[in-house]
């Protein structure tokens, strides 16, 4: 789901406006019965997206590791004209940027589409210096890991502070994993 989020804020002044049709139940981002309802993994990466992704779109560069998704994987499909494989490779940490119209609030949202590991990555800002903010990450125990009313926070949202310290900071995000942080500027 934060894949095609960043995929909608990248390409913003083609795309916009987008929607999602089923909001409660079958294919959903809430799921409910008669004895409550829980909040289906997607509900997460919605929720911090739409509450925080800023009015203008900055452009990123992100250098990092790549998976180069093999053909092979996707004999299988009788029929297509178009393969996945043919678009890569693709960069594990996927990020877009945001801010608001006065350039004083940040948000950033990274992608860690790697099953298993964990990746560090360094932050720098350009002609502005960030201070303290707030990291919200969505994750799960492992990658099959799905909400439930037995288990309705398997998947979930944990939030701490941030120290940015300037224009300059370094983030670990762990494997599959969704994160978001918003902070304030400061023009340099």
């Amino acid at each position: 789901m934060a894949t095609y989020l960043n995929g909608f804020v990248r390409n913003c002044r083609t795309v916009r406006i987008a929607n999602l049709a089923q909001l409660v139940n079958a294919i959903a981002p809430i799921f409910t019965n008669p004895r409550g309802l829980f909040l289906q993994t997607i509900y997460h990466p919605l929720r911090l997206y739409a509450e925080y992704t800023r009015e203008i779109a900055l452009d990123l560069h992100v250098e990092g590791p790549t998976y180069d998704l093999p053909a092979a994987q996707e004999e299988q499909s009788v029929g297509r004209v178009h393969h996945v494989a043919d678009l890569g490779p693709f960069s594990l940490l996927d990020a877009v940027a945001s801010c608001d119209a006065a350039g004083r609030e940040l948000t950033l949202a990274v992608v860690n589409r790697d099953r298993d590991r964990a990746h560090r990555a360094t932050i720098e800002l350009i002609g502005a210096a960030a201070g303290a903010g707030v990291l919200s990450e969505v994750n799960g125990p492992d990658l099959a890991a799905v909400n439930s009313f037995e288990a309705p926070r398997r998947v979930d949202v944990t939030e701490r502070k941030l120290e940015f310290g300037g224009a300059r900071c370094e983030l670990e995000f762990p494997a599959h994993s969704v994160t978001v942080v918003r902070t304030s500027l400061a023009r340099t």
